[in-house]
């Protein structure tokens, strides 16, 4: 069985019909409109429904602009880790990172018998030390803090989709609480950073073989896997009733009418013969 017939049988489990009906009469998920049903008719509380309607659309636009703040982290934390790797790759570790921002440590026989001078040397070479080692620990824990903002912001979005897929996979929890293999911590940035991470976490959820799969990976080709996967999942959409007004009665056939022409002639007709 393919993926491709794994993903159709678990729609097709997770609401009762069959996935291939289901993909016929859904839009695929890009199409997924919200919001759609009849127009209101404004009335003296036009004022309270526009501010309703403003809120709905900050509402709307918070998931954006968390998805946006944790790019930006992202890219913040990956510019720090770039300079740390910078500074430390010269010949191996943090004191050759270090050296390279203050240079070698002084040598006595480098200051020709002049014991003061290397002394003096010494002292200022191990207070830019300590200063450089001072400036590394720090960076290490802004990575530290804003990796930690960055999984908080990471928990939020994925939190939001797990609500929409609630929605359209009526087993989801019975499904992912079901689970009791391991996934590696590699797998779950993945997923969690992926646009259908709840979906994966069920479809992953019902094969653990494909887990075990992603497992044994390297963290590229895991990712490859997971674009993969994304690329065959959807989420089914249930028809929706349309609430457009009933059509009007078609006219049916019957006498013609009369003409104002064809009732002067009947009385002309009838009173002279």
């Amino acid at each position: 069985m393919t993926d491709e017939d794994d993903i159709q049988t678990d729609v097709q489990d997770a609401n009762g019909a069959p996935a291939e009906s289901e993909q016929s009469d859904a839009k695929p998920e890009a199409e997924i409109e919200e919001g759609e049903g009849e127009a209101k008719t404004k009335t003296e509380d036009e004022g309270s429904e526009d501010r309703a309607d403003d809120d709905a659309d900050e509402e709307d636009d918070r998931p954006k602009r968390r998805r946006s703040g944790t790019e930006r982290l992202k890219r913040q934390i990956a510019e720090l880790r770039a300079e740390l790797d910078r500074r430390s790759t010269s010949a191996g570790g943090q004191d050759s990172g270090i050296s390279v921002d203050i240079g070698p440590e002084p040598k006595e026989e480098d200051f020709k018998d002049d014991f003061f001078a290397y002394e003096r040397a010494k002292t200022v070479y191990e207070m830019r030390k300590a200063a450089a080692e001072d400036r590394a620990k720090e960076a290490q824990r802004e990575i530290h803090a804003r990796q930690q903002e960055h999984y908080r912001q990471l928990g939020e979005e994925y939190s939001d989709r797990e609500k929409e897929v609630r929605q359209h996979l009526k087993d989801y929890d019975a499904v992912v609480t079901s689970f009791k293999g391991e996934v590696s911590n590699a797998v779950k940035l993945l997923i969690v950073e992926s646009d259908k991470g709840p979906h994966l976490t069920y479809y992953l959820a019902k094969h653990p073989e494909k887990v075990r799969e992603l497992n044994g990976m390297t963290e590229r080709a895991a990712a490859r896997e997971i674009g993969r996967l994304e690329s065959r999942l959807s989420l089914p959409t249930p028809n929706k009733q349309t609430k457009a007004p009933p059509p009007g009665t078609s006219l049916k056939g019957g006498a013609a009418p009369k003409s104002p022409e064809s009732d002067l002639d009947a009385w002309l007709k009838k009173t002279y013969g």
